[in-house]
């Protein structure tokens, strides 16, 4: 589909997040990106 104007789209890959109760839920790792993630945030600033 073509549009006539251009729309902002943002993709989020998450592997973590909070249900409805409040408590964290995991999946797996299936583009093996956290730790990457995880190595860059132990770095020092």
């Amino acid at each position: 589909m073509n549009l006539t104007q251009r729309i902002p789209i943002a993709l989020h890959y998450l592997t973590a997040w909070p249900n409805a109760e409040g408590e964290v839920e995991f999946r797996p790792d299936i583009y093996r990106r956290d730790a990457t993630l995880l190595a860059a945030l132990r770095r020092p600033v």
